[in-house]
């Protein structure tokens, strides 16, 4: 059975309400990696090829923005989580962390609001 990527969003969900740094960028993190899989996923569900060489994660959103007006809200919401998702991961000092980690669940939560709605679309239609 695959893996069901929104339990990397439930587990983003439990580390936020923790204090230490270390629980917060792992909170952006899983975020960031919950909505990055489900949207990879659902483009590959639609045969969207997609390459593995280079920077998959720009591929990966860059398709959605080149898709039109509803996949670009998933665009939208990709750019400040994978900005946010890099300096969690890569900086040594993270200015507004509690924020970015509010934001991060909030992005997160949205793409995979808009990857159902799609899935829907794409069933019904």
């Amino acid at each position: 059975m695959p893996f069901d990527w929104k339990e990397y969003l439930r587990l983003a969900e439990e580390l936020s309400t923790r204090q230490e740094d270390a629980a917060l960028r792992s909170a952006i993190s899983r975020a960031y990696y919950a909505a990055f899989c489900s949207a990879r996923n659902h483009l590959q569900k639609q045969g969207e090829p997609l390459s593995r060489s280079g920077d998959w994660h720009k591929a990966v959103w860059e398709s959605f923005q080149r898709k039109g007006r509803s996949y670009a809200t998933i665009y939208q919401h990709s750019h400040r989580l994978k900005n946010d998702r890099r300096k969690a991961d890569y900086e040594d000092e993270v200015r507004n962390l509690s924020e970015s980690v509010v934001a991060a669940l909030r992005s997160a939560n949205a793409i995979l609001h808009w990857l159902e709605q799609l899935a829907a679309q794409d069933s019904s239609g």
